[in-house]
């Protein structure tokens, strides 16, 4: 995601932006969704409005949920934010898709679809076999 497309609702400061920046390269395309499409949700909103609405942070928050540090919000986009927050406790970290609260491949908790947690399982079951059987061949 280029969050200078929506650089009129994100924060100037370099810091926040690069910690930004490192918070969408550690989470999956599902929830990358969810934040491009709240900007621009927020960006519509604030069409033809003088607001000093912006967003400065972002926070996983036990791989539940994505919380929105913000400043100068109004109720409109309040609304808005607080849709994103909750539907990103019911989507998919990885792919978008409906997911719920449960353990990954490294039983660590995370909101993830069983579609993508098979996988997961099918990719850590492959590679144990593979490592089994170079060790057995040296």
């Amino acid at each position: 995601m280029n969050i200078l497309k929506y650089r009129n609702i994100y924060t100037a400061n370099r810091n926040e932006l690069y910690e930004i920046n490192n918070f969408l390269e550690s989470i999956g395309d599902g929830w990358v969704n969810l934040v491009e499409k709240l900007s621009e949700d927020i960006s519509k909103e604030l069409e033809n409005k003088n607001s000093n609405f912006k967003i400065c942070g972002m926070k996983n928050i036990k791989n539940n949920m994505i919380y929105i540090k913000r400043k100068y919000s109004t109720k409109e986009i309040e609304n808005i934010i607080h849709h994103f927050e909750i539907y990103t406790m019911h989507t998919c970290n990885i792919c978008g898709n409906e997911g719920k609260y449960q353990k990954n491949k490294n039983n660590e908790f995370m909101v993830i679809c069983d579609s993508c947690r098979l996988k997961d399982k099918k990719t850590t079951w492959l590679k144990y076999i593979l490592n089994f059987i170079k060790g057995f061949l040296k």
